[in-house]
């Protein structure tokens, strides 16, 4: 079976895409004057972009695992076995690796008023940051951050 870890670098773009795909089919993206914009919108494009998203990998720490992912990929048809195409499946909750809760994910009636990740903004997921590297053997406490 191959190895599937050259996979695990889309998952985070797979996850922005779905997210951008099922908010255009609800007409939340697709309604954007494109030709309307705004000076934020042109400095950001100045800006140096990073991604904090990490690897998918067996031992991605993972919500209710003391052993991460674990084999959280699948070949479930192959062509080496005669199938007519190579395909996988992944099997994750979502709280895997980078995400981000839902409104309603803590908040019941925002859950049941249907604010889920698609209702969010994505203009409000993106915009200025303080990247902090901190000591992976010590616990982020404000002295860590102020050094």
């Amino acid at each position: 079976m191959p190895n599937h870890t050259q996979y695990s670098l889309l998952l985070p773009l797979a996850a922005v895409l779905t997210l951008v795909s099922v908010a255009s089919a609800a007409g939340a993206v697709s309604t954007y004057d494109f030709q309307k914009i705004t000076r934020e919108e042109r400095n950001y494009r100045q800006k140096k972009v990073i991604d904090i998203s990490h690897k998918y990998v067996p031992k991605l720490p993972a919500y209710g695992s003391k052993n991460g992912l674990g084999n959280f990929i699948r070949l479930q048809t192959s062509i080496k076995l005669g199938d007519l195409s190579n395909y996988s499946v992944f099997n994750l909750s979502t709280h895997s690796g980078t995400h981000v809760d839902a409104p309603g994910h803590f908040n019941e009636t925002l859950f049941e008023l249907g604010y889920d990740v698609v209702s969010l903004d994505l203009r409000t997921l993106n915009g200025p940051v303080l990247v902090v590297d901190t000591p992976r053997d010590k616990n982020i406490t404000g002295m860590v951050v102020i050094s």
